[in-house]
């Protein structure tokens, strides 16, 4: 809602809530080393992807992100929520 509020304040400027999807940062190493644990089924999905395309590591998101953030203004309106890995199909 404050991005949708932003860009009604500044229509000069496209603003978008852009989710970059699953990377594989260092808060993995936190969450993927904790024993498994049944009432934590997203753990278990994120430990699934990882060593994937699903959750590249850092360095291979980069340019899809970038690439995303140069295209944007034009797939999605200002005030709009992007997810990267809709935008890639």
């Amino acid at each position: 809602m404050l991005t949708r509020l932003y860009s009604t304040e500044h229509p000069e400027t496209h603003f978008c809530a852009f989710a970059p999807g699953v990377v594989d940062t260092p808060i993995q190493d936190e969450l993927l080393s904790r024993e498994p644990d049944e009432r934590y089924a997203a753990v278990e999905a994120l430990r699934a992807k990882r060593g994937t395309a699903e959750m590249p590591r850092p360095q291979e998101a980069a340019g899809p992100l970038l690439d995303a953030l140069e295209t944007l203004p034009r797939l999605v309106s200002s005030g709009a929520f992007a997810d990267i890995r809709s935008l890639r199909g």
